[in-house]
């Protein structure tokens, strides 16, 4: 299983859809790996829900997202996974700059 702390190994202050997409990149190549991933969601200054939403649309795989300070993040993260099933044979694009 890979585990990783978006707080220690990514960034405390996980700001907007770049940072998303950066995340999304990395999310990417764990899972092609094949390997079950943990994701700790606890330890940040808050999400945006535009990195939400960058980093997790769509996105297939064996992941476990922990949070015991707000729950409520899985649930929306969750919902932003569930977007696949929307934009399945649709190009899908995350913008990098505003």
């Amino acid at each position: 299983m890979i585990s990783y702390s978006i707080a220690k190994d990514f960034s405390p202050h996980p700001m907007g859809a770049e940072d998303g997409a950066k995340f999304r990149n990395l999310l990417m190549v764990w899972l092609s790996s094949g390997k079950p991933i943990s994701i700790d969601l606890d330890g940040t200054c808050g999400y945006a829900s535009s990195f939400l939403h960058a980093a997790f649309s769509g996105i297939k795989g064996d992941i476990a997202f922990i949070s015991r300070t707000d729950p409520s993040l899985i649930k929306e993260i969750e919902q932003y996974r569930r977007e696949n099933q929307k934009l399945e044979g649709k190009d899908f694009h995350i913008p990098t700059s505003v």
